[in-house]
C-alpha cells in the first residue's frame, strides 16, 4: 500500500538505551562507549534487576530510599546503593544498583545518562490489564485496573512455573475476571 500524503519516516532521534543486567555487575563503560554515538542526546540505562520497588509519588521521601527497599526484603549489598527513578507518572522506582557501575556511568556520560526499570513501563495506562515482561532471569508483572496501578512486582524467575505462580496468585488476590488482556 502506498502512502498518499505525509511521511512514513520517523524523525531521527539521538537517544540510546543500554540494559544493565543483575544490578550492573556485568557492565563495562568501555563496551558502552563503543555502542553510543558521540552525538547521542540521552543515554538511557535500563536496570534489569528484581532488586527494585515502586513508591507512590505522594508518599515518596528521598531520604527514605534505602528503607523502601528494606521493607520489601531487599537489603543493600556492600557494593550497592539505592537510586530513585522518577518515571514521570504516579510512582517512583527505587532500585539497588552496583555503586561502581553507577559511578562509572555518571562520570562517563554525565547528565546525558538517565535510568529506568521495566517496573515503570506502563504500556496501557488507561486500560485494565496485566502486563508481564520477562527479562534475563527477572520477571516484571504490573496489574492496572481502569483507574489505578494495583500491583507491580519484580522477581527472579528461574522457569515458566515461577511466572505462572505469581500470575495465579495475583488473579486470585485481586479477583481479576477472565478476559482481561
Amino acid at each position: 500500500m502506498r502512502q498518499v500524503t505525509g511521511s512514513n519516516q520517523q524523525p531521527q532521534r539521538n537517544d540510546v538505551s543500554i540494559r544493565l543486567n543483575s544490578g550492573g555487575h556485568s557492565f563495562s563503560v568501555d563496551t558502552a562507549m563503543r555502542q553510543v554515538p558521540r552525538d547521542a542526546a540521552t543515554i538511557e540505562f535500563v536496570i534489569d534487576t528484581p532488586r527494585a520497588t515502586l513508591v507512590a509519588r505522594e508518599h515518596f521521601a528521598a531520604e527514605a530510599v534505602e528503607r523502601y527497599l528494606a521493607v520489601c526484603g531487599i537489603h543493600l549489598l556492600d557494593d550497592e546503593m539505592p537510586i530513585a527513578i522518577d518515571g514521570g507518572a504516579d510512582t517512583i522506582a527505587v532500585v539497588a544498583i552496583c555503586r561502581t557501575a553507577y559511578d562509572s556511568i555518571c562520570a562517563t556520560f554525565g547528565e546525558r545518562a538517565t535510568f529506568t526499570t521495566p517496573l515503570l513501563t506502563d504500556t496501557h495506562p488507561t486500560e485494565q490489564c496485566i502486563t508481564i515482561h520477562v527479562g534475563d532471569g527477572t520477571c516484571y508483572i504490573r496489574y492496572r485496573s481502569a483507574d489505578e496501578l494495583r500491583f507491580a512486582e519484580a522477581f527472579t524467575a528461574t522457569c515458566d512455573d515461577d511466572v505462572l505462580y505469581y500470575v495465579a496468585r495475583l488473579v486470585e488476590a485481586e479477583s481479576i475476571p477472565a478476559g482481561i488482556p
